[in-house]
């Protein structure tokens, strides 16, 4: 399986009014987000070459022996719980626990890993590997279908499903997609405007409430940021 930081490069389908008027959507938005980082760099974040933050510093105190007894499917869904919040959460390390969360929920057969960014849920997967699930703002994709960089037919043919998103936030503004498998999401995470539309969404959710402080369990995030490292290890840490 090929590493996922190794995302497509193409002729950006973007341009910089694109990139001012996200900046000034953002910029219209409250939020103590913009003590850590202002709307215009996360902006031209958006649309960056995909990289993920990097590894130190961590955003809880953990150490290597977090991510120990993972194997199998288990040691590849935490991996990319963990590579996906440092790939699209903005500032990420500074916002554990503010901004942005990983559940574990293994009350459920299988077990389901989420991560929610305000009070969305960008991504989840089950443990198991068999089903990953995630939400991207529509404007990206939208401009890469546009200028044929995007292609609805080739996610159909790798059985990725657009699905009807019931979430009222952003509702005429995203999309949520199913993967089949860890394989097919790791292929649709390394599509760049994918990765555009995840970064919007969340740095637009990210800049709004956030009301899950009691399901903060820093352990489960160091965890899955630990792994992360196995999907990671070709790029500058």
């Amino acid at each position: 399986m090929s590493d996922p930081t190794e995302v497509s490069s193409a002729t950006p389908w973007w341009t910089a009014d694109d990139v001012a008027e996200v900046a000034e959507a953002l910029e219209s938005r409250r939020s103590r987000l913009w003590g850590i980082v202002s709307p215009a760099d996360l902006a031209d974040w958006i649309f960056a070459e995909p990289v993920p933050a990097p590894l130190h510093p961590l955003p809880v105190e953990s150490d290597d022996k977090c991510a120990n007894g993972l194997t199998g499917s288990k040691k590849i869904a935490w991996a990319l719980a963990g590579w996906a919040a440092r790939m699209v959460v903005p500032e990420p390390a500074t916002t554990a626990g503010r901004h942005w969360h990983l559940s574990y929920l293994d009350d459920t057969t299988p077990a389901v890993l989420r991560l929610t960014v305000g009070v969305l849920e960008i991504i989840g997967l089950y443990e198991s590997g068999e089903s990953v699930w995630l939400r991207l703002h529509a404007g990206p994709v939208g401009l890469a279908l546009e200028a044929g960089v995007a292609s609805e037919k080739e996610w159909e043919e790798r059985g990725i499903e657009i699905l009807e998103d019931r979430t009222k936030t952003l509702a005429e503004e995203k999309l949520l997609l199913r993967c089949p498998d860890l394989a097919t999401a790791f292929w649709l995470l390394r599509q760049r405007p994918v990765i555009a539309g995840m970064r919007l969404l969340s740095c637009w959710v990210a800049a709004g409430p956030y009301s899950f402080e009691s399901s903060y369990h820093p352990e489960v995030v160091g965890r899955a940021w630990l792994a992360s490292t196995s999907l990671s290890s070709s790029s500058a840490e």
